[in-house]
């Protein structure tokens, strides 16, 4: 017998042993399947992304009793491990049980990644990546979609081409530059002084840079604020 012979026979045999299971007064096990993979559908926020859920195969050999009311599901603790999330299906009412069914999950969705070849340094623009869908479940390092995040940020290790581009690899964008001529605040709050510099490193936000004081030409280091912004430290 050829295969789609077999199949053809297979499908049948296969309708006809979940019939004989309810018959029986025995639960069927694809219901807890799909009971299972609706709820993390359901549950399961993506943001745009595609989602693909797929149960377990079941021990064939479980016995569960037919359930009079619809069964009902549900993630202990909210929680998926990377791609894996174990649902609990239970049947409510006189004969209850319950049973952890094993599901992966996968979430695709477009992502950015080097367009060629980057260096360690080399400043990212737009032309530099382009969007692929991934499985962003398995992006334990984060992921970027949007290319106006790049903003002229600087990678911190080499990029592959077709590689994922990750937060982590850019460093934060430049807001102070050498030469830049910025606001000194010393103090805090509304007693804040404030006083012109000029910047005398390049510096992100949280990054700490050496600025001379206009005033009093002394050399001060600040804690970068904002572009432009610089507060000194005491």
């Amino acid at each position: 017998m050829n295969l789609c012979g077999r199949l053809a026979l297979a499908l049948p045999l296969a309708a006809g042993a979940v019939a004989a299971q309810a018959a029986d007064g025995i639960q069927p096990l694809d219901s807890l399947q799909r009971a299972a993979e609706a709820y993390v559908r359901a549950h399961v926020a993506p943001a745009g992304g595609r989602v693909v859920v797929r149960a377990a195969a079941l021990d064939a050999r479980l016995r569960l009793a037919a359930c009079a009311a619809p069964l009902q599901a549900e993630l202990p603790g909210d929680r998926i491990a990377g791609t894996r999330a174990s649902v609990a299906v239970r049947c409510p009412g006189p004969r209850a049980w319950r049973l952890f069914v094993p599901v992966e999950v996968h979430v695709y969705r477009e992502v950015l990644v080097g367009a060629r070849a980057l260096a360690r340094g080399e400043t990212v623009a737009a032309a530099d990546v382009r969007a692929e869908q991934r499985d962003v479940a398995q992006l334990g390092y984060g992921y970027l979609t949007d290319p106006a995040a790049l903003a002229g940020r600087q990678l911190l290790r080499p990029l592959r081409a077709g590689a994922v581009l990750s937060p982590a690899a850019l460093a934060a964008p430049t807001l102070v530059r050498r030469g830049d001529q910025v606001t000194l605040l010393a103090g805090a709050g509304a007693l804040a002084v404030r006083s012109s510099g000029t910047a005398l490193e390049n510096g992100g936000e949280g990054a700490q840079v050496r600025v001379r004081n206009a005033g009093s030409g002394r050399i001060v280091q600040g804690v970068v604020q904002a572009a432009g912004t610089v507060a000194a430290l005491p």
